[in-house]
């Protein structure tokens, strides 16, 4: 079996980054949602403020959680990985 080797120090980074960019995720999708009340509310009247309510609804908001998921996702990864790896340390 090859040697696998980790720095526990640049795992724990990492997981912590993925992390705080689900959150900036998360923040940025309450200002699209801002965004399309503002749209919704009159800021952009007609066929065009429908379109673009819609494209922000359906795509980027669905783009955004996916990238929560994901980021979370690899977060929980890193976390395992390195929980795995420190129990065959030890």
């Amino acid at each position: 079996m090859p040697d696998v080797q980790m720095n526990y120090g640049d795992m724990a980074n990492m997981s912590k980054l993925f992390r705080q960019g689900s959150e900036q995720f998360q923040s940025t999708i309450g200002t699209v949602n801002n965004i399309i009340a503002i749209l919704e509310g009159g800021g952009l009247v007609g066929n065009m403020g429908s379109a673009l309510t819609n494209q922000l609804q359906s795509i980027l908001l669905g783009k955004l959680q996916g990238a929560i998921s994901t980021f979370d996702m690899l977060a929980g990864a890193i976390d395992a990985a390195s929980s795995d790896m420190s129990t065959a340390d030890h």
